[in-house]
């Protein structure tokens, strides 16, 4: 991973340099700042990710899906970091978005890290809806959905043990 790093360092100074603020800086601001999440830099993310979303609501439009995107890496951070109001914040501007519209990938990260946020402030209901939500935009995806599929295992994990009850697969 500290290869990817220095790659998107690179990549990004070269491309601020050469072409400014656009929608491809911010896709590639925000694709490093999904990297030094992995990496477990979430502060250095948050920045990031928090660059991104704006200018990606400036060159991209709010709804757009390199905008959602964005701002779900935004909110995995700030989860992260356990400033959870400003998660609540984040994932509150993406309840605008009509849900059929957006790409299904978008959906599970979002309905993951809703779960999360809802389970986090003792809303065992909500976090299941959230849960069922994105195990449904899983089956929709398919194969392509098993980078996820952790992330969605682990959210079953923490209502199932903070209910003390199976909770659909």
């Amino acid at each position: 991973m500290a290869e990817a790093e220095a790659a998107f360092a690179s990549a990004l100074a070269l491309r601020r340099e050469a072409y400014g603020p656009s929608a491809a800086t911010a896709a590639l601001i925000g694709n490093c700042a999904r990297t030094l999440l992995k990496t477990g830099k979430a502060a250095q993310a948050v920045q990031l990710a928090e660059e991104a979303a704006a200018m990606a609501e400036t060159h991209a439009g709010d709804t757009s899906p390199l905008t959602i995107s964005v701002r779900v890496t935004l909110a995995e951070g700030l989860f992260l970091l356990q400033r959870f109001d400003d998660v609540a914040s984040v994932l509150d501007l993406l309840a605008a978005v009509d849900t059929a519209t957006m790409p299904v990938s978008l959906d599970l990260r979002a309905q993951v890290m809703l779960g999360k946020l809802h389970h986090q402030r003792g809303d065992a209901k909500a976090a299941r809806a959230a849960h069922d939500r994105a195990r449904a935009a899983m089956d929709t995806l398919g194969p392509a959905a098993e980078p996820m599929r952790a992330d969605v295992e682990a959210l079953r994990g923490r209502i199932q043990a903070s209910q003390g009850s199976d909770i659909n697969p």
